[in-house]
């Protein structure tokens, strides 16, 4: 009976042939141990070595061969042989290559080739090599590097279960998802079409929307119905009486004229805060410093104010056709004044930078100079 071995074993121990060696009458067992080759045939092909014999007991005439993965990757047969038992080569076993070996455990049927109808067929729990399966129904469960190949028609939407899938492309169709299916969520790298209303205003809620432009139309927004808030881009217009007095209440104004009629805004209603282009009519202005304010009145300088009054006096031109200032005449009076022949000098307050001269007209005295002293 041959040797069956299935092809490209992975056990090393289904490879190992045993058989045994007789002495040169035939009959006796050789005992000579292993020191011989083992040649091989696969398929009728010419001999060649694969290896050395092994012995398994010598007394008893008992010896084996160790085949490798290599000796059984070709289905047929593998006819072995000793090249020399005390000048006796001897043919000592066929080894059968084969797909499946009827000796090894199996489990389940094994199906050879060949069409089956209403067959069902269950996979048991061992690696394939090398195999496809063909399967038109699996049932649910996890199924780890398995691939399945959807053709023609896809997978149909109709057939999607919640869940999460990766790497799945699915194409809609014609009318697209629904806009009556769509609840809330969090939504990435969907367009969503608004056809003929749009978006209605009475559906708007509070929220902030981007990109999103809505289209108020006749009446627009009526100022009853403008509450408290911040309003960028928003036009309104105020119709007849304008913007009373009385709602204008504590908040920044750009653009907004207000007409106060009569008494006009009473000092004890205006509040701390920058006032542009007002002009308001006060009978009585607290100490405090005011920038920009034209006031009629006496008595309300600062003495800085006073100084600032002197020294605009003091600027101002006596007349004539050349300037002569007030500040000039005092300056003779108190500053440093030299006269040299005709020329009277006087000074500025350093006594060193002229202010103005005079031409002097002598007569029986001689007048060489004025130096101010010490008040």
């Amino acid at each position: 009976m041959p040797f069956l071995c299935e092809k490209d074993e992975a056990s090393a121990g289904r490879r190992f042939v045993p058989f045994r060696l007789f002495a040169s009458n035939g009959t006796a067992p050789y005992t000579g141990g292993s020191n011989n080759t083992m040649l091989a045939s696969l398929n009728g092909a010419a001999q060649i070595s694969i290896g050395s014999v092994s012995v398994v007991s010598a007394n008893a005439g008992m010896y084996g061969f160790q085949l490798t993965q290599s000796n059984v990757s070709t289905l047929g047969s593998l006819a072995l042989y000793t090249d020399n038992v005390a000048n006796y080569p001897q043919h000592v076993a066929t080894v059968q290559v084969v797909n499946n070996n009827p000796m090894s455990v199996q489990s389940g049927v094994v199906i050879a080739g060949g069409s089956y109808s209403s067959t069902t067929v269950r996979l048991d729990l061992v690696a394939y090599s090398g195999a496809t399966v063909g399967a038109g129904n699996f049932a649910p469960g996890v199924y780890s590097g398995v691939s399945f190949s959807v053709r023609d028609s896809g997978i149909a939407t109709t057939s999607f279960q919640a869940g999460n899938y990766s790497g799945v492309s699915v194409e809609v169709k014609t009318g697209g998802i629904q806009t009556t299916s769509i609840g809330k969520g969090a939504y990435s790298g969907v367009s969503v079409e608004v056809t003929t209303g749009g978006i209605q205003t009475v559906s708007v809620g509070k929220g902030a929307y981007s990109g999103v432009s809505v289209e108020v139309t006749t009446g627009g927004i009526q100022v009853v119905s403008i509450g408290k808030g911040n309003y960028s881009g928003v036009s309104h217009e105020i119709l007849t009486g304008g913007i009373q007095t009385t709602s204008i209440g504590v908040g920044n104004y750009s653009g907004v004229s207000v007409e106060i009629k009569t008494r006009g805004i009473d000092t004890n209603s205006i509040r701390t805060a920058s006032y542009s282009g007002v002009t308001f009519g006060i009978d009585n202005i607290k100490a405090a410093q005011y920038s920009g304010v034209t006031v009629d009145g006496a008595a309300f300088l600062s003495p800085a104010g006073e100084r600032s009054a002197a020294s605009s006096l003091l600027s101002t031109n006596m007349g004539g056709t050349t300037p002569r200032l007030f500040q000039q005449g005092w300056e003779l009076l108190r500053n440093k004044v030299t006269i040299s022949g005709s020329t009277m000098t006087v000074f500025k307050g350093d006594d060193a930078t002229s202010s103005w001269t005079a031409t002097i007209s002598t007569g029986t005295a001689t007048v060489y100079g004025v130096t101010p002293g010490i008040a």
